[in-house]
């Protein structure tokens, strides 16, 4: 799985560990957290939208999650 955050319609974060990433949906913030579980960074959610990444050449498909935020 693959998580996107977009600002201004630019990539300004990737993660590849969603414990990292705590979307809140209906208070629409997205929140970041440190290896050791202490809040990072805070966002304002705007849109979210889930794809497939296909890959046939490795016969594979990942998961991508994308947040388009604000602070």
């Amino acid at each position: 799985m693959k998580i996107i955050i977009k600002k201004n319609g630019s990539p300004i974060r990737i993660f590849h560990d969603s414990r990292e990433v705590i979307v809140r949906p209906k208070a629409k913030k997205v929140e970041i957290f440190n290896s050791d579980g202490t809040l990072l960074e805070n966002y304002e959610l705007v849109d979210k939208s889930i794809s497939w990444l296909e890959d046939p050449d490795s016969d594979s498909v990942e998961i991508v999650l994308t947040l388009q935020v604000t602070t």
